[in-house]
């Protein structure tokens, strides 16, 4: 699944991803069709995060898109910029959280307005949000 905006393309994290993620960089920037830059991951993004995602990722297949997103800037030359994502899918009480992270040398450009609101914008259009 992968969500679009003017400038971002908002790439679902799949097992496959995350694995490359940690263990393969060229191909991680493979599934991407993106560049993976030098100062991947965003603070905050850990291999902590990595893990947690890919095992929520993995044991919760019936919630997929309710997880981590990859930030994309989209274009001639894409370029992964962060990550988005809910942490979670919608709770009883019709409601999900999304967090985010951006590189540093990607901040302050309306990036993770843009991505948060691509998700904002996606949770809305559930039924049970």
């Amino acid at each position: 699944m992968v969500l679009n905006t003017p400038r971002l393309r908002l790439v679902r994290a799949t097992p496959a991803m995350l694995r490359a993620e940690g263990d393969d960089h060229a191909r991680f920037g493979e599934l991407l069709n993106a560049r993976i830059p030098a100062s991947w991951p965003p603070e905050l993004y850990d291999d902590g995060a990595r893990l947690w995602t890919l095992n929520a990722v993995e044991s919760a297949p019936e919630h997929a898109g309710w997880w981590m997103y990859y930030v994309v800037l989209d274009g001639p030359a894409p370029e992964l910029a962060g990550v988005v994502g809910y942490k979670g899918p919608p709770g009883d009480d019709g409601t999900v959280e999304v967090g985010y992270g951006v590189l540093s040398e990607h901040r302050r450009r309306g990036y993770a307005v843009e991505a948060t609101g691509a998700l904002v914008e996606r949770a809305f259009g559930h039924p049970h949000v």
